[in-house]
């Protein structure tokens, strides 16, 4: 009988020293989304705060203007067509893609495939960057053209919620491995 409680108590210091080891995680875009909603709580904080300290002074006022610049929580999120426009300067044809995916990804009833002309867009932009290797499906040129899709998902991440961008990422994957990754279209006609 002693002996099984030694082994409890064994057991138990056992138990005790085990560490586990954790390691830090990437900020995901939730995390990003509460931290910005956290600022803005604060910036909201600071705005009362001084308003009703001193609402008769011109200063404070000043200093209000300059604190909050967009109350509305709507507005964190870019819009889609600042950010186009934005990547547009730099690359129209990555922004084309970006503005085809994320149309696909926010249509509220969406198809399962995108359309011929969003994959073409993106189909489009893997050319641009020379991601089609020597033109045959390979290994090698698929991973390649998933590595390039990467950058289509990294530009939508401001107008994207994280489950979009999952799904965006996904797509792209699909895209990546099949050229020809779309909605077939439905050709109408006399049938023999």
């Amino acid at each position: 009988m002693k002996l099984l409680n030694m082994m409890k108590y064994k057991e138990r210091d056992i138990n005790k020293r085990v560490t586990i080891q954790q390691y830090p995680q990437q900020t995901s875009t939730k995390n990003f989304a509460c931290q910005k909603r956290k600022r803005l709580r604060t910036a909201f904080l600071i705005f009362f705060s001084l308003f009703f300290e001193s609402s008769s002074t011109k200063s404070t006022k000043s200093t209000i203007e300059c604190i909050i610049v967009k109350p509305n929580l709507n507005d964190i999120r870019m819009k889609k067509i600042e950010l186009i426009q934005s990547i547009k300067q730099q690359d129209p044809i990555l922004a084309n893609a970006v503005s085809k995916m994320v149309d696909y990804i926010q249509d509220k009833w969406t198809a399962p495939y995108p359309s011929r002309e969003q994959t073409e867009a993106v189909n489009d932009y893997l050319r641009s960057v020379h991601a089609d290797g020597n033109g045959a499906m390979n290994e090698a040129t698929i991973v390649h053209r998933k590595i390039a899709t990467q950058k289509i998902t990294i530009n939508a991440i401001r107008v994207l919620d994280h489950d979009q961008l999952d799904r965006l990422q996904n797509v792209l994957n699909h895209i990546a491995a099949d050229k020809e990754y779309y909605m077939p279209e439905k050709k109408y006609g006399m049938c023999r």
